[in-house]
């Protein structure tokens, strides 16, 4: 363990015996000090476990402090994470609710980018934040629909909601896994849709009018953020600009696409799905704490680690890490800190 932030590295010498009579040899017995083939003490370790959980450190950082290598630091973290805290399967426990989502682990022109997560948001009802559960390789139905079939009967049965954007594939994936379950679509989707069909909307009358996309100097384009906000957070300039282009003759699908009235051929898809999904998103106001906010926060937290490490390039390695970054393990770490 470093004392404060000076390092501390232990000068061992193995000593190595032998018997004369028999000729067998043998060496001192170092496992309880530092586990077999560790280059680190076992408190070292799950100090950088520690570290990088509950303080958000990169592992680069943890490795100043005792003067190690990024390999040796990280191989620690690692090998503690997955044995004790990822590995073992209690933390499925308890689950009453499920928030799938897909996210991005890595920009990169080639090879898989997504991946499908799925976030516990159970913990809310006694204050807590939500967890992480766990990440497969994927955004498809398919995926989920596997993940949720790896996972025993028990923990699906348990399961009450899943909370999930407007994509189809994780609709059917519940369904068949988990029949039990009330799938609710989430009324930020819903208005995420609603404000998608009211942008087609603006640019298709821009490119109508000018024959070509918006510029800056152009009012539609100038208004894009405008339109999409509601009539309290806008500013009385805002106001005024909104108000100008709405009243405009030439822009009469704009404006009831802007009050989600009928007669504008953009929101046909936006009500076929939402006929479709009436009934899930009805769902949102039966039960409680429900929302799928939870797990675009958890979302926005994994943005935050791939920032730290400035990047990954192994799946395997950003699971782990994302895990023991959101999957609430501050409580299990602190008995190994003692």
């Amino acid at each position: 363990m470093p004392l404060g932030q000076r390092s501390t590295h232990l000068l061992v010498r193995v000593r190595r015996y032998e018997c004369r009579r028999c000729g067998r040899r043998w060496t001192d017995d170092l496992a309880r000090a530092v586990p077999d083939g560790d280059a680190m003490t076992d408190a070292a370790a799950w100090r950088a476990v520690a570290e990088v959980v509950l303080r958000s450190k990169s592992v680069l950082a943890c490795a100043s402090d005792p003067a190690c290598s990024w390999d040796m630091v990280n191989d620690a973290v690692l090998s503690r994470g997955l044995g004790h805290l990822v590995g073992d399967e209690r933390r499925f426990d308890g689950a009453r609710m499920l928030g799938v989502d897909e996210h991005v682990w890595r920009h990169a022109p080639r090879g898989g980018r997504y991946v499908t997560v799925a976030v516990n948001p159970t913990p809310r009802r006694d204050g807590r934040p939500a967890r992480l559960l766990d990440m497969v390789e994927g955004r498809s139905g398919r995926a989920f629909a596997d993940w949720l079939a790896a996972r025993p009967e028990s923990f699906r049965d348990n399961v009450q909601v899943v909370a999930m954007d407007a994509f189809a594939g994780y609709k059917r994936a519940a369904a068949r896994q988990a029949p039990r379950a009330a799938e609710v679509l989430d009324p930020f989707h819903v208005v995420q849709l609603a404000g998608q069909k009211l942008t087609k909307v603006r640019c298709r009358l821009r490119r109508e009018t000018a024959g070509r996309r918006g510029t800056r100097s152009d009012p539609l384009y100038r208004c894009g953020r405008i339109l999409l906000k509601t009539e309290s957070p806008r500013a009385d300039r805002q106001r005024e600009k909104a108000d100008e282009i709405l009243a405009d003759p030439a822009n009469g699908p704009l404006r009831l696409a802007h009050g989600a009235c009928k007669g504008c051929p953009e929101l046909s898809v936006l009500g076929r799905t939402m006929k479709k999904r009436m009934r899930d998103i009805l769902a949102f106001f039966d039960w409680d704490n429900n929302a799928n906010g939870p797990t675009e926060a958890i979302n926005a937290r994994l943005e935050t680690l791939r920032g730290i490490a400035l990047g990954f390039t192994n799946l395997g390695n950003y699971v782990t890490r994302s895990l023991l970054h959101a999957g609430g393990f501050r409580q299990a770490i602190q008995p190994h800190l003692r």
